[in-house]
């Protein structure tokens, strides 16, 4: 992986993935499109393999039994719509 530290979950993959976006997404000062659509191209990838991967408050993973109904680019469209605000500072 070149824009992932090998989440082991779907929240970690989510937190990395904000991360990377809020630093590289070209509505972001010194962000570009050819990062983001690799960051996205990888995401994608782990998405499908973690989907049913979570982690509970202690840390621990664990895998669900039923199949997440949630789509990739669920999340992904909601950062970007989070960067195009103005004057707000995502934490």
């Amino acid at each position: 992986m070149k824009w992932f530290n090998n989440p082991k979950s779907l929240e970690e993959l989510k937190k990395e993935y904000k991360k990377l976006a809020m630093k590289h997404h070209p509505d972001v000062s010194g962000g570009n499109e050819s990062d983001m659509k690799e960051i996205n191209a990888e995401y994608d990838m782990l998405f499908t393999k973690l989907k049913n991967v979570h982690q509970n408050a202690s840390g621990e993973t664990y895998t669900t039994k039923e199949e997440t109904q949630e789509r990739p680019e669920e999340f992904r469209d909601i950062i970007n719509a989070l960067i195009k605000l103005a004057g707000i500072k995502i934490e």
